[in-house]
C-alpha cells in the first residue's frame, strides 16, 4: 500500500522512526515537506497516512514551526485515507473527525515527566526501553496483525508499556 509518513523532526520522538525504517514509504520530516500545500499534494498520492510525533486532541505538532503540522485543516484529505495516528491523545482527534484508523493512540507515555503526571512508576531507562521496543514492534506488526498483535507483543514489557498498550485503539 502506498504510504506517506508524517513525522516532524524532533529528537524526543526519534524512536518512532523504527516504524518506517527500511520501508519504501515516503517520509515527510523537514519543514518544507510539512506545509499544508506540500502535505495535501503528498496525501493525494498515497492510500495510507501514518502520523507520528507529539500532539494533542487538536492534531500533530511541529515544534519547529510552533504550530500543528496536521490539524482540522487537513481532515477532508485524511477522511479519504487509512490513517495511523501515534501521538498523545490522537484517539480524540480520530473520533472527533471520524477518521478511518486501524491503529491510533490515546495518552502515550514517552518521557519521565509524563510518567509522573499519570502516576506511572518507571525509571528513565524503562521509558527508553518502552519507547524503543514500541517503535520496533509497531514496525513489525503494523501491516500484519495490526493493533491486536502490537498490543500483545508490547504490553508485558514494563509498567510504561502496560499503560500505553491500554490506550491503543482502532476504528
Amino acid at each position: 500500500m502506498k504510504t506517506l509518513v508524517v513525522h516532524p523532526g524532533d529528537p524526543s520522538t526519534e524512536f518512532l522512526a523504527g516504524i518506517y525504517a527500511g520501508r519504501n514509504w515516503m517520509v515527510a520530516r523537514q519543514a518544507d515537506a510539512l506545509t499544508e500545500t506540500a502535505l495535501r499534494a503528498a496525501m493525494a498520492r498515497h492510500a495510507r497516512v501514518i502520523l507520528l510525533g507529539h500532539g494533542s486532541p487538536d492534531g500533530l505538532f511541529d515544534y519547529r514551526m510552533g504550530d500543528f503540522a496536521v490539524d482540522k485543516r487537513l481532515v477532508p484529505d485524511l477522511r479519504e485515507k487509512i490513517c495511523v495516528c501515534i501521538w498523545c491523545h490522537a484517539d480524540q482527534f480520530v473520533r472527533a473527525h471520524k477518521l478511518q484508523s486501524p491503529f491510533h493512540t490515546g495518552m502515550f507515555i514517552s518521557d519521565p515527566a509524563e510518567a509522573r503526571l499519570y502516576g506511572v512508576r518507571a525509571t528513565a531507562r524503562q521509558i527508553q526501553v518502552s519507547n524503543r521496543r514500541f517503535g520496533e514492534i509497531a514496525g513489525e506488526h503494523l501491516d500484519c496483525g495490526g493493533r491486536s498483535m502490537i498490543v500483545e507483543a508490547y504490553r508485558g514489557l514494563n509498567t510504561v508499556a502496560a499503560f500505553n498498550a491500554a490506550r491503543m485503539f482502532s476504528t
